[in-house]
């Protein structure tokens, strides 16, 4: 059935939904918790951009995992009680909603999922949506629901059928329960300030929009379903993601067509907290098998839905839209990886076009000031610029893989070519990046073809990908060097969406069992063609924790066996790197005490800005030295110095690493 195209209309800033005068300083606008991750992208423009993060602490470690054995695809968001919200997919028996702390002790679940009038898996589509009094919301495969902070059911709304009806091609999968999932839900902006006025809406995997009351769960608004005609295809998963027993029998189908753009809606929509509009991609009405940037407003008083904006894309929609820093921009991809940048009031032309990335992903943008657009590809990492769409820097996965992966593309006949690209959300912070990348392999289980010994060419696409390791780095966002001493913090299975830091020092990492399940798939042909400590990650599922450390590191060894290797807490030790000094010196000393009643003086010194660097280490154990290192030669880098010295002790060459992990920033405290 054609869909009838509402009149186009430019919404106008005299709109009745009026702006926060503090909304450029609170992405977290209107309603919206002002937490670190209110809802899928954060907060409503969808800039995936955390304003309250100052700086990351230096040094992380997993403290926690919650939610293991399910796969976990969006999130979690957190809320104003600093709880962290995450839905699953799991079959009857399981629930599929989890409260949970930083310490991964569950704070609540909802009744296991039996009936249809359950919290069913539909909801592992979707981040839950928190607002500024702690209310969650989300929606399940046919029902809308409202928690309070507590967990108690606040409201539940069965959701309408679809206008343009359910699709058959679910029916085979024998889910238990018609999907028509809430994508991810939004708030509207309030009114003149009155948050009584902003309600929460969403858009279903079939395009309907629906605007909820948020006390009541009275549907105020819709089923209006989104310009342009679509059909709702099944699309088959890669052997081993997101199967069973990580996800109920048949969802995994379902949640692989929603990521792959099987069904009509599967993005999040950005709300622009200037004027209320509300931005979602899908199909074009004017071009067939094309995708738009569409708009609609709100109006709570008359609870009527108008779409008034079209803004043309390529064939199809591959991103979620976002949303400048000052509310004039809106960025979005199509299938074919060209991202998009059009004025959020104009839908005619755009202000231009850009094709860096090689895949359609989700931009995520730089706070107020930078405003940079982050995108990715199979290989690389990109940062590109606001006025032109030109590509300012990017960073190539596949060196990652060769620093790390102990063996080379090449060692070995079936190891073909390295398979490393950044699987998650780019999260920016004021000062840093946060990027997630899996790092593996290509191989040939006959051997490889000629073509495919080059990285940098498509053949070999026969060849079975393996991931070695998922880990996480900081970016520094002007620059795209990597931070920290280039240090990768390592996690434990494989992370395909969001990797969250926190104001309290957590860093949270869903685990979407898509990598790391095709891994599992393909182990029993791939994992002989691997040396030990080098066999693909198998998956584990849930949300991994790992907490900040504020801490000193010293760790020294000879022919790579280890001397000492220890962690001291801040407030336990004097040892400080010590700022620059007006001669451009710098200096790491103090002592700490270590365990087994060994102790560390430290007296580093460099000349010049780092360079000519001398002094020692001394190693006491009962009050006697037992290792006293002379240094040879060392460098000092962001807040560590490394090199080589002389045991005085033993003569023998000693290599060491001393580093300052702190998270405050300050230098020279004692």
């Amino acid at each position: 059935m054609k869909k009838n195209l509402l009149a186009l209309a430019v919404l106008a800033a005299s709109s009745g939904v009026m702006a926060s005068d503090t909304m450029i300083e609170n992405p977290r606008a209107g309603v919206y918790a002002d937490t670190e991750w209110a809802t899928a992208h954060g907060g409503p423009r969808n800039d995936d951009y955390i304003a309250a993060i100052k700086e990351l602490p230096r040094y992380y470690e997993q403290s926690a995992e919650v939610l293991e054995g399910a796969a976990v695809l969006l999130g979690p968001t957190r809320g104003p009680n600093g709880h962290f919200y995450a839905t699953t997919g799991m079959d009857k028996g399981h629930s599929n909603m989890t409260a949970f702390d930083g310490e991964g002790n569950i704070i609540w679940q909802t009744t296991p999922w039996q009936t249809a009038s359950d919290f069913d898996p539909g909801g592992v589509i979707a981040a839950p949506a928190v607002d500024k009094n702690g209310g969650i919301y989300i929606s399940d495969a046919n029902q809308m629901w409202a928690f309070t902070p507590e967990g108690d059911v606040k409201w539940v709304t069965e959701l309408p059928e679809p206008t343009v009806g359910h699709s058959e091609v679910f029916d085979e999968l024998n889910l238990g329960v018609k999907p028509n999932s809430i994508t991810n839900p939004f708030f509207t902006m309030p009114v003149n300030g009155d948050e009584s006025t902003a309600h929460v809406g969403g858009i279903t995997i079939y395009g309907d929009v629906l605007i909820f009351d948020r006390e009541t769960g009275e549907l105020v608004a819709g089923p209006v379903n989104m310009p342009g005609e679509f059909t709702t295809k099944l699309l088959t998963p890669a052997p081993g993601a997101m199967s069973e027993p990580f996800a109920a029998d048949g969802w995994g189908e379902v949640i692989w067509t929603y990521f792959h753009g099987g069904v009509e809606s599967a993005n999040v929509p950005a709300v622009n907290p200037g004027t209320g509009m509300i931005y979602a991609t899908g199909t074009s009405s004017k071009v067939p098998g094309d995708g738009a940037i569409h708009g609609f407003t709100f109006d709570p008083e008359t609870k009527k839905i108008d779409f008034v904006y079209e803004a043309q894309m390529g064939p199809g929609s591959g991103s979620s839209p976002a949303i400048s820093s000052d509310y004039q921009y809106i960025y979005a991809s199509d299938e074919d990886a060209v991202l998009y940048k059009y004025p959020t009031s104009d839908d005619k032309e755009p202000v231009w076009t850009s094709n860096v990335a090689g895949r359609p992903a989700s931009a995520s943008l730089g706070g107020p000031g930078d405003d940079k657009i982050y995108v990715y590809d199979e290989r690389y990492i990109y940062a590109v610029d606001p006025e032109t769409g030109k590509e300012t820097w990017s960073i190539d996965m596949h060196d990652f893989a060769d620093q790390l992966l102990p063996e080379k593309v090449g060692s070995t006949p079936n190891l073909c070519e390295y398979n490393a690209f950044h699987n998650g959300i780019v999260v920016s912070t004021d000062n840093e990046l946060v990027i997630t990348g899996v790092l593996g392999y290509k191989v040939g289980l006959e051997g490889c073809p000629e073509a495919s010994m080059s990285s940098d060419t498509d053949e070999g696409s026969d060849l079975l990908q393996t991931t070695q390791i998922q880990g996480v780095w900081t970016v520094d966002p002007d620059t795209g060097e990597i931070l920290r001493d280039g240090q990768m913090i390592p996690a434990e299975d494989t992370n395909e969406a969001f990797t969250v830091p926190t104001t309290d020092g957590y860093l949270l990492m869903d685990r979407g069992v898509l990598n790391s399940g095709v891994n599992r798939a393909f182990y029993p042909m791939t994992e002989g063609l691997f040396a030990e400590g080098n066999k693909p990650i198998l998956p584990q599922g849930g949300v991994e924790i790992l907490q900040g450390a504020d801490d000193i590191k010293i760790t020294a060894a000879i022919s790579g066996r280890v001397m000492f290797d220890e962690s001291f807490a801040k407030e336990d030790s004097t040892l400080r790197l010590e700022g620059k000094s007006s001669n451009g010196k710098l200096e790491l000393k103090g002592d700490a005490e270590g365990q087994r009643d060994v102790s560390y003086k430290v007296n580093i010194k460099s000349n010049k800005n780092g360079r000519d660097v001398g002094g020692d280490i001394e190693i006491k154990k009962d009050k006697k030295t037992i290792h006293k290192i002379q240094i040879s030669q060392a460098r000092f880098n962001d807040r560590s110095v490394e090199g080589f010295g002389v045991d005085k002790k033993t003569g023998k060459k000693v290599n060491f690493y001393v580093a300052d992990w702190r998270s405050s920033g300050e230098k020279g405290d004692k």
